[in-house]
């Protein structure tokens, strides 16, 4: 079983289905976004919200099968540059539910993403290594981290991005993606065969 949380208008989700992964049950708790994601994905999230999700879980609701795969990109205003950057102290934040699920649902794998200024050197430090590092000596994870700007692979905007995957210690890394588009200024020019430069 795939799940994943705050599934917003389904970006995330279909990324994931054009690399082969669908979700079994997502879950997000704005009515607009639940209907933007069905128009977008043909199917419709549970609308809850995540801290209700997070009681039912707590009080013991697992899904029949293990759940091999959770996406999660919980909201990004606490975090974000451009924002008061209340952080853990916003009442919007939600990467503790999102950390409490991981620990309680224990996927094989996970991933959570977020927005620049989360992983600022700050931040990295008050709260992604207790928070999201932790979960490696509390469940067992190994954390891989990178960062991408989606103009790197082609997407017609700058668009920068941090990503956690957590996978069972003992197996392999992640391989991240190598770009795939960049600057022209930045391309090299070689030499054709048989023709000086």
């Amino acid at each position: 079983m795939n799940l994943e949380c705050f599934g917003c208008s389904g970006g995330l989700a279909l990324g994931f289905r054009r690399a082969g992964i669908t979700f079994d049950l997502a879950i997000d708790a704005d009515p607009d976004a639940c209907a933007s994601y069905e128009a977008n994905l043909g199917h419709r999230p549970v609308q809850m919200d995540a801290r209700d999700f997070l009681r039912l879980v707590q009080q013991g609701w697992r899904p029949k099968t293990r759940i091999d795969f959770f996406a999660v990109d919980p909201p990004c205003t606490p975090w974000s540059r451009a924002g008061k950057r209340l952080g853990q102290a916003d009442e919007r934040d939600m990467l503790g539910v999102t950390v409490e699920l991981i620990d309680l649902l224990r996927p094989v794998a996970w991933v959570i993403a977020n927005v620049p200024g989360l992983d600022d050197a700050d931040q990295w430090e008050l709260v992604v290594k207790p928070v999201i590092g932790g979960m490696a000596t509390r469940a067992g994870y190994c954390v891989d981290y990178a960062s991408f700007d989606a103009a790197d692979y082609g997407v017609p905007q700058r668009r920068i991005r941090p990503w956690w995957f957590g996978h069972p210690v003992g197996t392999p890394c992640i391989r991240w993606p190598a770009p795939t588009h960049c600057d022209p200024a930045e391309l090299v020019t070689l030499p054709l065969p048989g023709i000086a430069p």
